[in-house]
């Protein structure tokens, strides 16, 4: 081979191909920084996204459990609620039964005394009733119904005719549909 160029030219041939080595070794060098860094970058992420995933799924799992134990705390509470309004609606309130009793009284009759006793389940009434016709509509009244039973009426009622005073003791049904279904409401 002839060595015909200038030693200007070939320095300068010598520096662009020492250039071109300097730049390849640069990149590789920069390729093989850059790759595992970018790899350990990406590894680092991937455990840091996994370990929030895991806390979250803790998280959430404490925060189902705490809405599991408030639901079955609500199921009691329903429960004890239930339980309660069931003995409510098992009370008789005697202004149920007064309530009741009033709508029987005819007209032209007046209660005087009016005695309950749900202990005992009895009723005592004395009253004054204007004339017999009403004496005999407040019986039927306290004979026809399923609160009131078994009354005794002294004959002793009948023997005037107006402003009869009488004096009836009689029995009471707690377990009537009537009282029970209009308990309180």
């Amino acid at each position: 081979m002839l060595n015909v160029l200038p030693e200007q030219i070939k320095k300068g041939l010598r520096m662009q191909k020492n250039y071109k080595r300097l730049v390849r070794v640069i990149i590789l060098s920069f390729i093989l920084i850059i790759v595992p860094t970018s790899f350990l970058i990406a590894s680092y992420f991937f455990i840091k996204i996994n370990m929030n995933v895991d806390e979250f799924q803790n998280t959430t799992n404490n925060q189902d459990q705490s809405i599991i134990d408030a639901q079955n705390e609500i199921e009691i509470y329903n429960k004890k609620l239930a339980e309660a309004k069931e003995i409510q609606n098992q009370h008789i309130y005697p202004i149920t039964l007064i309530t009741y009793f009033t709508k029987l009284i005819p007209e032209q009759v007046t209660i005087t005394s009016l005695q309950i006793s749900l202990a005992q389940k009895t009723i005592d009434i004395s009253g004054i009733a204007a004339n017999r016709e009403q004496l005999v509509a407040l019986q039927d009244e306290l004979n026809t119904n399923d609160v009131f039973t078994d009354f005794q009426y002294p004959i002793s009622g009948f023997s005037t005719k107006e402003n009869i005073e009488f004096n009836y003791q009689g029995q009471i049904n707690l377990q009537s549909e009537i009282l029970l279904n209009n308990n309180g409401n």
